[in-house]
């Protein structure tokens, strides 16, 4: 029996209604689970690899980011910058 999939944006609206902070592990979906969505969340955590930034990034329509790079939980940048901003 296969596993029953459920989007991102499903659980957000049905399940998780009230959530204020998601770490998403999804491996190569990330776009697709970002673009499920119709909402956005108040906080949003996800690994990317600098491969994956135009997906990560791309992903970001709905929010100002920021990045910490390989384990350091520091965050590059004193406040969130735009889309526009070169890393």
């Amino acid at each position: 029996m296969a596993p029953e999939v459920v989007s991102l944006g499903t659980l957000t609206r049905n399940v998780w209604r009230d959530a204020a902070f998601l770490n998403l592990d999804v491996e190569s979906y990330r776009a697709e689970a970002l673009a499920s969505l119709a909402q956005p969340l108040p906080a949003l955590s996800f690994e990317f690899t600098p491969v994956e930034w135009e997906v990560a990034r791309d992903g970001f329509g709905l929010y100002c980011f920021n990045a910490a790079l390989g384990e350091d939980m520091r965050l590059l940048h004193p406040a969130p910058p735009d889309a526009a901003t070169t890393w």
